[in-house]
């Protein structure tokens, strides 16, 4: 039986009696790098200039864009010019996606219609089901908060982030 791909996040999957005295080499691979990428992996798309559809690289055994953890949308020079898709494969996944582009972009699969919009600056968790996108959670949005037994004379809070002493 020789070797297949798991379908998800397209580790290597040994076949029975392949690879005699060199699976370590595969093993090595799937957990030392790929793993590592689909839990804390970083991705950076460079989209500068672009408009339409931007499709995540998504490739068996190796290392690729679709399998990280992140995903942050930046330009060097020049933002994003228009309406912009970051298409993802059609298997179930989270992400979080940092929009640092310039422009809007739309998290979707390809035969998705809509999708998750990130505004520039925003950052959300992104997770498909295996067929289409949907939005986790997002920042900055906290609604309107009531504030009681503070000192401020302030009785609510409804705009920015909140932010205590030790962070967001």
């Amino acid at each position: 039986m020789s070797s297949t791909y798991s379908p998800k996040l397209r580790f290597e999957l040994v076949g029975a009696g392949e690879q005699a005295g060199l699976w370590g080499t595969t093993t090595n691979k799937n957990l030392g790098e790929l793993v590592e990428q689909a839990v804390a992996g970083v991705t950076t798309l460079e989209l500068d200039g672009l408009s339409g559809n931007y499709v995540l690289t998504a490739l068996d055994g190796t290392v690729d864009q679709a399998r990280s953890a992140v995903i942050v949308c930046s330009y060097s020079v020049v933002p994003a010019t228009g309406a912009l898709n970051i298409v993802i494969p059609t298997q179930t996944k989270l992400y979080l996606v940092r929009n640092a582009c310039g422009q809007t972009v739309t998290v979707k699969t390809a035969a998705q219609v809509g999708g998750v919009v990130i505004a520039n600056g925003e950052a959300y968790l992104v997770f498909c089901d295996g067929a289409s996108a949907y939005s986790g959670i997002q920042t900055p949005e906290v609604g309107t908060l009531t504030v009681s037994g503070g000192g401020t004379g302030v009785t609510s809070f409804s705009a920015g982030v909140v932010q205590s002493a030790g962070g967001t």
